[in-house]
């Protein structure tokens, strides 16, 4: 029933003190809602951050942290016995400094260290998230685990948990599938957030002209993440072929891995990786020796050292057979051949790649049913020894120039 639930107040050093005060609201048997509004006074801890011309510590906010009102709701639904989900929204109005995008540091008057902090507010950041399944029947089933933040450093402002922190990347995926005996078939995407920088995702990354040390405002080029839009798979699982005394399957995908923006390209500049500033280093640039602007990075134009938008369609096959090594072992062998053809969205290249790979498998079980009244336990133990030989290859996948245009290295996506 509709009511007030037991507030949560909680303490830590990065947001300091902070209370939530959820409301929960029913819908009837099958769905409802919790509103939780809530509020971060914000931490009064200070870092060290710099110092003064004559060596004295020099203590400032922290960088990390959230400070402002806050609401979340969530949406639990379970309208069948087939479908259920829930969905949550969540808003913060963050009062704390913003920070340079490419610096990781507050932003100062005059691009400087000494300069005084601008009281540019973080302002409106915020989550969302949709966890969903279904099974509609004939063995079609779908499935839904979608997680969005507002900017790349929302998690790790949020949360005191290190290993939350220190998470790269969020993933979201959505599938829909038919799962038979005799085969699978699905449609799956998959969507990435770079979480390594504190670039918003949906407001611009402007840096006031105030903060640059020519004071001339800018909008850096913020990293490209290839999402898989999408990816279609059709398995024929493992079937009895030649009166049954060899198995085998296959398996058939085509994948699209191309960025949102950037007009289906990475625009990662002269050496293939994204730069915070801009700045590459080429071939025999020594350690001490200051990085050059990478002309390349972020110029709106396909560069042949930049990946690109790929189509790919791969096809698998296996056969294998088994053996059995009296009542305490089965030995099971395979052979196999995997077959990748490419095309680049931009470029309209091709490209192909296959290898060969055999499989030897050795694996036992020991296993002991215990009986208590009418209900039986079943315990197992299933150790197993995989030795997989793949015996080369042919072609290779897309290619792009070396960061000093001497050769090709394979593209990494």
């Amino acid at each position: 029933r509709t009511g007030l639930l037991i507030p949560r107040p909680s303490n830590s050093g990065l947001n300091g003190f902070a209370l939530d005060v959820p409301v929960f609201v029913t819908l009837g048997e099958s769905y409802d809602l919790t509103f939780t509004p809530g509020i971060y006074t914000g931490s009064s801890d200070l870092d060290t951050l710099r110092v003064d011309e004559n060596g004295n510590p020099i203590f400032e906010p922290r960088l990390n942290g959230v400070k402002g009102p806050r609401l979340l709701t969530e949406f639990r639904y379970v309208p069948s016995a087939r479908t259920r989900g829930r969905a949550t929204l969540g808003f913060l109005y963050d009062l704390r400094p913003r920070l340079n995008p490419t610096t990781f540091v507050f932003m100062r008057e005059g691009g400087t260290d000494s300069g005084a902090i601008l009281d540019d507010k973080r302002g409106l950041r915020g989550e969302a998230s949709w966890q969903h399944t279904q099974d509609m029947g004939d063995g079609w089933h779908d499935r839904v685990d979608a997680y969005f933040v507002s900017d790349g450093f929302y998690t790790r402002d949020l949360t005191a948990d290190l290993l939350v922190q220190n998470t790269n990347y969020l993933r979201s995926t959505a599938v829909v599938y038919q799962r038979r005996d005799d085969r699978y078939l699905g449609l799956d995407v998959s969507l990435r957030q770079d979480l390594r920088y504190p670039f918003r995702f949906f407001q611009t990354n402007t840096i006031p002209a105030e903060a640059t040390d020519d004071n001339v405002a800018r909008t850096p080029h913020g990293p490209t993440t290839f999402q898989r839009l999408p990816g279609i798979t059709l398995a024929l699982p493992q079937r009895p072929l030649f009166g049954g005394r060899v198995m085998g399957g296959m398996q058939v995908e085509y994948s699209r891995l191309a960025p949102l923006r950037s007009g289906g390209f990475a625009d990662d500049g002269s050496d293939g990786l994204y730069s915070l500033n801009g700045y590459w280093r080429p071939e025999g640039t020594p350690p001490e020796g200051a990085a050059v602007v990478d002309e390349l990075e972020g110029n709106g134009r396909l560069d042949p050292t930049e990946r690109e938008g790929r189509d790919r369609v791969a096809l698998a096959s296996r056969l294998s057979t088994s053996y059995g090594l009296g009542n305490w072992g089965r030995l099971t062998p395979s052979v196999g051949l995997r077959q990748d053809v490419s095309v680049g969205e931009v470029s309209g290249r091709t490209a192909a790649r296959g290898y060969a790979l055999a499989d030897l498998v050795l694996d036992s079980q020991l296993a002991r049913t215990f009986a208590d009244r009418d209900t039986l336990y079943r315990h197992t133990l299933s150790p197993s020894v995989n030795l997989r030989y793949v015996p080369g290859g042919w072609g290779h996948g897309l290619t792009a120039l070396n960061g000093i245009g001497t050769s090709t290295v394979p593209l990494i996506y």
